[in-house]
């Protein structure tokens, strides 16, 4: 197999990533044995996407994937996060360097690997599972700058849910957030497959009711009146039942807040998430709270409503308590457990090969 064959392979294992709304903010250039990664700003949400944390995670879910492929093919990769001083965009360089041994650790997991929005059983995870996901950091030798954190007490699980799932009041009421909410909202199967992108309805697993509703409140004149019927605290309600499901919830905390922080938090989600696959576990990020309160925090939230500022704070601190957070940020947040198999998959664009999107 040529060279370029092998990149071709890696590259479409990378792509197989996570990004917020299946947004898939990256276009790449190749040289001689090296792949660079930039950026695309503006493909993800421009409010919750705050400073580009969010599409910085789904880089790092990126690069682990190409990792993976990489050891797969036969490469050892020697990674370097935005080479070129002032150029935030030029996410990473990764070097590559033939060698003889391969393994395929993980590899197989790339592409099994989805979102799963199901009620998930409460059954606990195995010794051995536990084990093996809580070592990720230290595997990955970022313990000196991250730490990743588990709640399994039930009444710990319904608080955390509660929390994560508030933001989606603020969403719903917010006209600016509804109507990025429903821009990237993909209604069929038929043009999910024609466009490979936005956030796919039928992995939202909506019965047909909540379907017919979700499609009526995408209307924002007719939303102004499911908020005064308290449709948005409904949702919250049902949401935050949903979320608290599932043997463990998840975080991933940060000691800083810088963009190779974020990146590599985004690692830690990626290579969690793969060996829940493997194990045959289910798996769901949910961010929004998160970055919502990191522009609170940064006194960004002009955009939000007092009250809705209100609501950030509080539940993200409920975070914090839950999670035993006393310093750092929560850079990631999600769930995992025993489910049945979703009900639909978001496809992904091949590779873009380039740099005319930027």
């Amino acid at each position: 197999m040529s060279y370029k064959e092998d990149i071709k392979k890696i590259l479409l294992a990378g792509v197989q990533a996570p990004s917020g709304d299946n947004s898939q903010p990256w276009i790449f250039e190749i040289g001689d044995n090296r792949i660079d990664i930039f950026n695309l700003p503006k493909k993800d949400n421009p409010i919750l996407n705050f400073k580009q944390r969010g599409s910085y995670l789904a880089h790092g879910a990126l690069i682990e994937n190409i990792v993976i492929g990489s050891s797969k093919y036969g490469y050892d990769p020697k990674i370097t996060l935005f080479p070129k001083s002032g150029l935030p965009d030029h996410v990473a360089s990764i070097d590559l360097t033939e060698i003889k041994q391969k393994n395929d650790y993980l590899y197989r997991a790339i592409f099994q690997r989805c979102t799963n929005r199901k009620k998930y059983q409460s059954a606990p995870l195995d010794k051995e599972q536990r084990n093996d996901l809580s070592s990720v950091v230290k595997g990955m030798k970022l313990e000196e700058y991250m730490t990743l954190k588990f709640v399994e007490e039930s009444g710990s699980k319904l608080a955390v849910g509660r929390a994560v799932a508030s933001i989606e009041q603020v969403i719903l009421e917010n006209k600016k957030l509804h109507a990025l909410l429903f821009h990237d909202v993909v209604w069929t199967e038929k043009e999910e497959k024609r466009i490979k992108e936005g956030l796919y309805i039928g992995t939202m697993e909506f019965s047909l009711p909540q379907k017919a509703a979700f499609y009526l409140a995408s209307h924002w004149s007719l939303m102004r009146l499911f908020k005064v019927l308290g449709l948005p605290k409904l949702i919250v309600n049902d949401d935050a039942k949903l979320y608290s499901t599932g043997a463990v919830l998840g975080a991933v905390v940060i000691d800083n807040e810088t963009d190779v922080d974020f990146i590599n938090a985004g690692r830690i989600m990626q290579r969690i998430w793969l060996k829940s696959t493997q194990y045959g576990l289910a798996f769901q990020p949910v961010t929004a709270l998160v970055f919502a309160a990191q522009r609170v925090f940064a006194s960004e939230a002009d955009i939000f409503s007092p009250n809705h500022r209100k609501i950030i704070e509080i539940n993200y601190n409920i975070m914090r308590q839950s999670f035993g957070v006393k310093n750092g940020t929560i850079a990631t947040f999600f769930r995992i457990g025993h489910a049945s198999p979703p009900s639909a998959r978001s496809s992904r664009k091949m590779p873009t090969i380039g740099h005319d999107g930027i």
